[in-house]
């Protein structure tokens, strides 16, 4: 062949390597930037410095850049070689670094490093025989460093790591190029065969990082699926997790949906408790059937507001009592029926004589009772004789005139509905010891004479807006149990009738609890932080109160007791004040609403 082609062909050989290797390195730093793994970055770091080696050594730079000196070549050469030599140990280093053996040759191969870089620099310099003598000593390290690395991966392959295989051939393909290189400086071979050779070991060399390279490659690749199978499986079991969460949540609500529905059945249980009670008090306050006047349960109702306003306001309000003068000789004589029809008639008479404000009651019998309002007891004692004579004037059939006493009594402030009752009926009485057909007025008693301060109180104080929230059906209720805890006290009394007072107290109960009910779902909606002790001081007048209701119902109910619970706990100390600590917040939601 002749010497041009051969020169040719090598030249072409040694640019392929170069090329080769540099491709190797540029694909070992993209795959760096995509799987962040510091042995691609060195990996192909040397294969680019192994390149830049070998093309600056080569002929083929001076084939290709006629124009660069060959005196600046040889040293950039020689830095490029010490750079290759640094980056080949530091990447031996990091390939066996999970062996012991290895890592204990670690130091000298540094230290030989070291002193790479430190002729290189001393290459560069411009005096002939320095740079020979670098190159030299270059020439001298470069097999000890191929020989300290095979020694590395003959130790990590005793270690068991995969990679020491190809780092001894890399090695071993390192100590071929310093043969080619020492044969050519004693002449041995020529130069074009020598840079052959060296490319070739190089290309080797290059062959066996980059398949390295490619194997990492794929195990990061398979590592990096693994990983996202890993996530994959964990984000499963995350959403596996969750799913049961919200079922456990979801069960967590239906349970609490179930105590809802359970509350709302007490709450309806107490509705109809409370409905009916008061079936039951509409039953027996109604108006008598006879006569239409009102009865006597319906008439306590309204001479207890009577007597509230009384104190409240300061005005009289009186009691008219009138009895039928002989009425029993009319039903033995003509009948029951006439005597009904005497009954109707004076009902009649008298409601064509009282104003509007009065009320006439069915006392009992031939016994009926004016309340008369706003009258003091010489205008109810006008109004009697009014009535009196009004009734005598009237001839009824088959009987003719009929006469009737009464009595006249004005409320005395501080006593009960049963002593004002009685007092009329002192009068009434002495009508009728006096001759009958007569009006007869009670004495007046001093006020308060013996009474209860704390009734006094609660009797006076009238409901007005300052005790309101401004929540309807609060308001509304408490309004009303103030008024029948007010008639309850009133009607409480030693004489009082015990099934009054019994009745009384039940209806009383039903609607405190039926309050109690409606107040804790209202401060629920308004979130009231402390509905639970607020909830417990309700339970706790319920426990009194049905305690009350129990003594009652055996007969044992004693009057300071029922007072210190009407007063003293559920008017004053929760109506008037426990209930006022969420009224602030009910009026602010109102204001932003």
């Amino acid at each position: 062949m002749a010497p041009t082609s051969a020169l040719a062909l090598s030249l072409g050989f040694q640019a392929f390597m170069v090329g080769m290797l540099a491709a190797l390195g540029l694909i070992a730093t993209l795959a760096h930037r995509q799987l962040n793994d510091p042995m691609l970055k060195l990996g192909g770091l040397y294969l680019l410095s192994a390149a830049a080696t070998a093309f600056t050594f080569s002929g083929a730079t001076e084939s290709l850049f006629p124009q660069l000196s060959y005196n600046w070549l040889d040293p950039i050469s020689l830095v490029f070689g010490a750079a290759t030599l640094g980056v080949w140990s530091r990447l031996s280093h990091t390939l066996l670094r999970d062996s012991p053996g290895a890592l204990r040759l670690l130091p000298l191969k540094r230290g030989l490093v070291a002193v790479a870089y430190v002729l290189a620099g001393f290459a560069m310099v411009p005096y002939q025989p320095l740079h020979r003598l670098s190159e030299a000593l270059l020439g001298a390290l470069t097999p000890i460093l191929a020989i300290l690395s095979m020694v590395a991966a003959v130790r990590a392959r005793q270690d068991e790591i995969k990679a020491a295989l190809a780092l001894f051939v890399g090695a071993l393909a390192l100590l071929v190029c310093c043969c080619a290189l020492w044969a050519t400086g004693l002449g041995w071979i020529g130069d074009n065969l020598a840079m052959t050779v060296l490319h070739a070991a190089l290309g080797g060399q290059g062959f066996i990082v980059g398949w390295t390279i490619l194997n990492r490659m794929g195990r990061l690749r398979r590592t990096a699926e693994a990983a996202q199978a890993a996530q994959l499986a964990n984000a499963e079991w995350k959403a596996a997790e969750f799913e049961g969460m919200v079922e456990v949540r979801n069960a967590q609500l239906n349970a609490r949906l179930k105590d809802l529905e359970e509350y709302r059945r007490t709450g309806e249980a107490a509705n109809e408790a409370l409905h009916r009670v008061l079936t039951q008090l509409e039953e027996v306050s109604t108006s008598d059937t006879l006569t239409g006047a009102w009865n006597r349960r319906r008439f306590e109702e309204a001479a207890v507001a009577q007597m509230s306003l009384a104190h409240r306001r300061q005005e009289p309000v009186s009691l008219i009592l009138m009895d039928l003068d002989h009425f029993k000789r009319v039903n033995d004589t003509y009948g029951h029926t006439t005597g009904d029809e005497v009954l109707v008639g004076m009902a009649r008479i008298a409601r064509q004589n009282l104003r509007v404000s009065d009320v006439l009651v069915r006392w009992g019998g031939e016994e009926f009772l004016v309340l008369a309002p706003s009258t003091p007891q010489d205008g109810a004692l006008g109004l009697a004789e009014k009535l009196r004579l009004a009734l005598a004037a009237e001839v009824f059939p088959q009987v003719g005139q009929v006469t009737m006493s009464l009595g006249v009594a004005q409320y005395a402030l501080g006593e009960d509905l049963k002593a004002w009752v009685d007092r009329v009926d002192q009068a009434l009485y002495a009508a009728k010891d006096g001759g009958r057909n007569q009006s007869v007025e009670a004495p007046l008693p001093t006020p308060w004479a013996g009474a209860d301060e704390r009734v006094r109180v609660l009797l006076e104080e009238a409901w007005s807006p300052k005790h309101e929230c401004g929540h309807a059906l609060m308001d509304s209720q408490h309004q009303r149990l103030h008024l029948m805890a007010t008639a309850l006290l009133t009607l409480s009394s030693e004489r009082a009738s015990a099934a009054d007072v019994q009745l009384r107290l039940e209806t009383l109960v039903a609607h405190t609890a039926q309050h109690f009910h409606d107040e804790e779902a209202l401060l629920r909606d308004l979130r009231f932080p402390e509905i639970a002790s607020h909830s417990v001081l309700h339970q706790q007048l319920l426990r009194k109160a049905r305690h009350l209701q129990e003594e009652a119902a055996m007969g044992r109910l004693k009057l300071a007791d029922l007072l210190e619970f009407l007063v003293v706990e559920l008017v004053q100390g929760h109506i008037e004040h426990d209930d006022r600590d969420y009224f602030g917040l009910l009026r602010e939601r109102t204001d932003k609403g």
